[in-house]
């Protein structure tokens, strides 16, 4: 498994971009975000009401390791690390 490293800015791609890229319908996406299997603020972000971005990284993540969730989550964990550093401090 690679890790994320700090100097690797997330990218965060639209909905045609993403479906391009992992070869799942546009409509999928969606449906992962209601049956909460990708989660707002890890792989998704709303810019506003009508504006989705999806992390790219972590979707791929997800895709590859989508039968093995343990992977993924430590995947999760290792991006927070790295980009809400503050998160666990927040949490507690």
């Amino acid at each position: 498994m690679t890790h994320p490293k700090k100097q690797d800015l997330p990218i965060f791609v639209d909905k045609h971009e993403l479906a391009a890229r992992i070869g799942y319908s546009q409509h999928s996406f969606k449906r992962f975000r209601k049956n909460k299997i990708w989660q707002q603020g890890i792989h998704y972000i709303k810019i506003n009401s009508r504006t989705i971005r999806y992390n790219l990284d972590l979707c791929l993540n997800w895709l590859a390791n989508q039968h093995e969730p343990k992977v993924h989550d430590a995947y999760i964990e290792e991006h927070l690390k790295i980009w809400q550093p503050n998160r666990s401090q927040q949490q507690t």
